[in-house]
């Protein structure tokens, strides 16, 4: 509820993708009125507009005529092939987009929250915290922290750096991944130097519905207590599956790639313990998540 005692309302920019799901329950539950815009169309239970989030015309029309209290950008191209191929594209969604939207909240007095990545960082050294120096090496990560930039001349807005996982029937993820290639006993392999402390969707979600509740602004790590390497990972996906044998360790060596990427972007969590009030298990959550998949796939 806001101040008048109204419902708040609560618009999601990229509400169809894997964590757009899991956010519109958690804030359903919450008693927010939810509006969804995104490009492809899936099953909806809560208001939708189908709409090429580049036509800010038309997004500047429904803004405008929705008014809603918070707006939630998750647009994002995750493929870090995909952003070094189509830079023009990919600039377009997370910088003009985000500069489009900063815009409109500043004139309709809307908090605008965005979500960033762990990726803005080099990896160097791991534990960043909201003020360590951002370095980010890729297409996809200096896309995502110019998109940050505009939220600096919003006074009521959030910046999530994050790094997640889950599994969606219409999204690829590493957890989605791993889990079909063992699942089908494929050998794979796990970069042991690649290291983050990733959340669920479903965790982020709650997080975000706890920053909206206590009127959070400013910069935010959130990620879950334990660093983890990607071939750990990919070992507890393993292991629930009983299928370890066919996880090989691996080594990220990108000296000659086309993308570069970070190495060790583990982040600092002591502010989010604070705002938070609560630490997010990393293990745990993967097995539920897993079950949840076997669970589906037996119906």
């Amino acid at each position: 509820m806001d101040k008048k005692g109204e419902k708040m309302k609560i618009l999601i920019l990229g509400s169809s993708g894997m964590l757009g799901e899991k956010l519109k329950f958690k804030l359903k539950q919450e008693r927010y009125e939810i509006v969804g815009i995104d490009k492809v169309k899936i099953e909806e239970d809560t208001k939708f507009y189908c709409l090429d989030l580049l036509d800010f015309e038309k997004l500047n029309k429904i803004i405008e005529e929705e008014r809603p209290n918070i707006i939630i950008n998750l647009a994002a191209f995750v493929d870090l092939n995909f952003c070094e191929k189509h830079q023009e594209l990919v600039r377009a969604l997370h910088i003009d987009l985000s500069e489009e939207v900063s815009k409109i909240c500043n004139s309709l007095d809307v908090k605008y929250i965005y979500i960033s990545t762990d990726s803005v960082f080099d990896g160097e050294k791991g534990e960043y915290t909201e003020n360590s120096i951002t370095n980010p090496l890729n297409q996809y990560a200096k896309t995502k922290l110019e998109g940050e930039k505009y939220l600096e001349n919003c006074p009521k807005s959030i910046i999530i750096r994050t790094n997640i996982y889950g599994y969606s029937k219409n999204q690829n993820s590493l957890l989605k991944w791993a889990y079909n290639e063992l699942k089908s006993e494929k050998n794979i392999y796990g970069y042991k130097n690649v290291i983050f402390n990733p959340v669920s969707v479903e965790q982020l979600a709650d997080s975000i519905a706890i920053l909206i509740k206590n009127n959070y602004t400013g910069i935010i790590n959130i990620g879950s207590s334990k660093g983890i390497s990607k071939y750990e990972f990919i070992k507890i996906i393993a292991k629930y599956l009983k299928r370890e044998s066919y996880v090989n360790e691996g080594i990220l060596d990108d000296s000659n790639s086309l993308v570069k990427r970070p190495k060790n972007t583990t982040l600092n969590l002591e502010k989010m313990k604070k705002i938070i009030g609560k630490e997010y298990v990393l293990e745990k959550e993967v097995n539920k998540i897993l079950e949840e998949i076997e669970n589906e796939n037996r119906k």
